[in-house]
């Protein structure tokens, strides 16, 4: 889902300074977001402390205003948890 981003080079600074630079592509994760990650590692934790089960009407309660908590509803849709935000 999350997290198996490419890396990939960035041709100018490469040419420019001789060497190989990569920057891992985060921008082609589910949400589009490095904080994907962070909301996917949140979410697995709390199923595998039994916290959170999906099919079961567990729910995800994020207090935000920030990008962390479009991750955590992007992911939860995908796994069929309902989320508040």
């Amino acid at each position: 889902m999350a997290g198996n981003t490419p890396l990939i080079r960035i041709r100018s600074l490469s040419q420019a300074l001789g060497v190989d630079i990569l920057g891992k592509a985060e921008f082609l994760n589910p949400g589009g977001s490095v904080k994907d990650r962070v909301a996917m590692k949140m979410i697995d934790d709390a199923e595998f402390a039994n916290l959170l089960k999906p099919g079961t009407n567990s729910r995800i309660f994020e207090g935000t205003v920030g990008s962390t908590g479009i991750s955590i509803a992007t992911l939860a849709a995908a796994r069929y948890d309902p989320i508040t935000i």
